[in-house]
């Protein structure tokens, strides 16, 4: 009896995720020529235009269906809990469909979760790029619940930790020890957290290419997806006051730029704020570092991006408002930084000591140039499953 290549499920819920993903597909495929790789379609979910580039690595992209009228991040509590089951439900029938028990996804959304939930033979993977070791963070009203059950001991069993748990996956690979330790803490056994480092950096070559002005890139984060009202108001007033600072005294320095997250609110920023002089720069992380120069910084409150950027050799900078000091705090210290308070110093600091140290030191798999060395390592694992 000849046997049937093995089949892997992809997903992913915003453009880097489709890169990372495009990478582990491209890895697997290298490595077992006759395996088939599938992506399952959730653009009209996420609100996403595919890069064809990325699509070119799988073997079949499938359509889910489940369309909703509204992006994801934006539906009510009704709404995410009516599309996520439906959602969850179309991924168990494409696992059926290809004869496959491997679903590897990017952060595990509740319908990844649900997926497992409904069938629990299905194996799911899920690669975290983003720094999660906040304890303090986790406003969901269904992380919550499961923190508050947890320290009961009510929460046991594949069901309900793939029902409550925001971290729940069968294995994780993440991007480095904080995480995992994170990870741990959150009910996942040691033996499943995979350190991968940041998977999508060997492939960012170095911008050597100078602009005629440097920029400042101010990274904003999602807290309105993650029920934080107060701290996204906040980073609102934040990049307002930068802009009108910028169009007011730096225009002829520096060219400024907003990277909005994936799942922060792009319609709030535009409605609400007069962007004109800003640059809005949306395009896949990895490819959005490749554009940039050596002379530029990266500004946020605690972004993954302005790590990122430390790693292949760049500079940023941390600032702390009055509600950022106090949920970070704890961060900052762990991983030895030290914000800046007064934002009018941001257009003034090219030339100074408040750049923040490297932080390479803190990811032990990584090579000196920040590249990623253990893609391979996630692969196998993987592929033994």
């Amino acid at each position: 009896m000849i046997k049937k290549p093995k089949s892997y499920l992809f997903a992913c819920e915003n453009l880097q995720e489709l890169v990372d993903m495009a990478l582990i597909a491209e890895q697997i495929k290298k490595q077992f020529p006759n395996a088939q790789v599938i992506l399952l379609d959730l653009s009209h979910i996420f609100d996403l235009v595919y890069d064809k580039k990325q699509l070119d690595f799988f073997d079949e992209v499938v359509d889910v269906g489940a369309y909703p009228k509204q992006k994801f991040s934006e539906m009510s509590v009704f709404l995410k809990f009516y599309y996520g089951q439906l959602v969850a439900r179309k991924i168990v029938t494409q696992a059926k469909r290809f004869e496959t028990s491997i679903l590897v996804t990017g952060v595990p959304l509740v319908f990844f979760r649900w997926a497992k939930c409904l069938s629990p033979k299905l194996i799911y993977i899920s690669y975290i790029r983003a720094i999660i070791a906040n304890e303090k963070n986790n406003h969901s009203l269904s992380g919550r619940l499961f923190n508050l059950m947890s320290r009961t001991g009510l929460v046991k069993g594949v069901w309900l930790q793939s029902l409550m748990n925001n971290w729940f996956a069968d294995y994780i690979a993440t991007i480095n020890q904080s995480n995992k330790s994170f990870l741990i803490k959150q009910g996942i056994h040691s033996e499943r957290v995979i350190e991968s480092g940041f998977i999508h950096l060997h492939k960012i070559e170095k911008n050597d290419n100078n602009r005629e002005k440097p920029r400042i890139i101010f990274a904003t984060s999602a807290y309105s997806a993650h029920n934080q009202a107060d701290m996204a108001e906040e980073q609102l007033g934040v990049v307002r006051y930068l802009i009108q600072l910028y169009r007011r005294n730096y225009a002829d320095k520096y060219d400024f730029e907003l990277r909005i997250h994936p799942r922060d609110e792009m319609k709030r920023y535009q409605n609400e704020l007069d962007l004109s002089g800003a640059i809005i720069n949306e395009i896949p992380v990895s490819d959005f570092l490749a554009t940039v120069d050596q002379h530029s910084y990266f500004v946020s409150n605690f972004s993954t991006l302005n790590f990122e950027w430390q790693l292949l050799g760049g500079k940023a900078v941390f600032i702390a408002t009055e509600q950022s000091s106090e949920i970070y705090c704890n961060l900052y210290k762990l991983f030895k930084i030290e914000p800046i308070t007064e934002l009018d110093c941001i257009f003034e600091i090219e030339g100074t000591e408040v750049f923040q140290p490297t932080m390479r030191d803190f990811y032990d798999h990584t090579d000196c140039h920040g590249r990623n060395i253990n893609i391979d390592y996630l692969v196998g694992i993987i592929s033994k499953l």
